[in-house]
């Protein structure tokens, strides 16, 4: 659910547990990731009851109380009251910092089972994505120390280095391991970190092509419109308010079109 540009909100979603469910068994409850302040009660029908909470920053209903967060996705596990066959969940988010907030991913509920299994299913992709991506950074940097003139090999290194900075950002592994806090001044630079991805990903794309299938034109094109715009854009990125920053997100996909448009015609 998103919510525009600023504001506060609260969703409540009610839950009927199947008929086949046993009150003795636990349930597993995990969080959406948020993209601004978000807090998760999951409660008894009546309300009388928490069975868990999170908080993701400070939800407040002005920017001065309202701390936002990179939130990663979290799990805990309860057994509903013998006499309860629904559960209540309620998010309260906010945002006041970023053109678009609110929540970035679904909740998910389930047997204890099926939740844990889906948690270190995705984890695991995550972390394989990430390291797989790394190792390629470190790799192809090694066969360019090697040989000297192999540029093809450097630019693909750091896109396999721009690409493991983005899936660290956007998996939230950070948060996930514990390596640091999504809020405050950190989430500020990571949602610069986010966007200046973007043409970074696109300048060394174009220089690895270029380095690989060499036309005068492409080199003047990649040069002028990657390397030149893209520059701009990733000062842009690193120096912007977030609430300047996130409302321009057209101006990155018009640089990245007709960008990949015209590289994939080359190809």
């Amino acid at each position: 659910a998103f919510l525009g540009d600023y504001g506060f909100a609260t969703y409540a979603l009610h839950i009927k547990l199947p008929q086949s469910f046993d009150p003795a068994s636990f349930l597993g409850f995990e969080t959406g990731e948020a993209m601004s302040a978000a807090t998760w009660r999951v409660v008894s029908t009546d309300g009388q009851f928490e069975y868990t909470a999170y908080q993701h920053g400070q939800v407040g209903r002005s920017a001065r109380t309202s701390l936002p967060a990179f939130s990663a996705k979290e799990t805990d596990y309860f057994r509903v009251l013998p006499s309860e066959n629904s559960i209540t969940v309620f998010v309260q988010v906010s945002n006041f910092t970023r053109k678009r907030g609110g929540l970035a991913g679904a909740p998910a509920l389930g047997t204890r089972a099926q939740v844990q299994r889906a948690s270190k299913t995705s984890l695991a992709y995550d972390g394989i994505t990430f390291g797989v991506l790394f190792i390629g950074f470190l790799f192809h940097l090694v066969i360019f120390w090697q040989r000297r003139d192999d540029y093809a090999s450097l630019f693909f290194g750091f896109m396999c280095g721009t690409l493991s900075l983005r899936a660290l950002i956007m998996t939230r592994l950070f948060i996930v391991t514990g390596a640091l806090e999504g809020t405050g001044e950190i989430y500020e630079r990571l949602v610069a970190i986010e966007y200046f991805t973007l043409p970074a990903l696109a300048m060394v794309t174009g220089l690895f092509i270029d380095a690989l299938l060499p036309r005068p034109w492409l080199r003047r094109f990649v040069l002028s419109w990657g390397v030149g715009l893209g520059s701009l854009l990733i000062l842009f990125s690193l120096m912007a308010d977030i609430a300047l920053l996130t409302s321009t997100l057209h101006f990155y996909q018009l640089y990245l079109l007709p960008f990949f448009v015209l590289l994939g015609g080359h190809l």
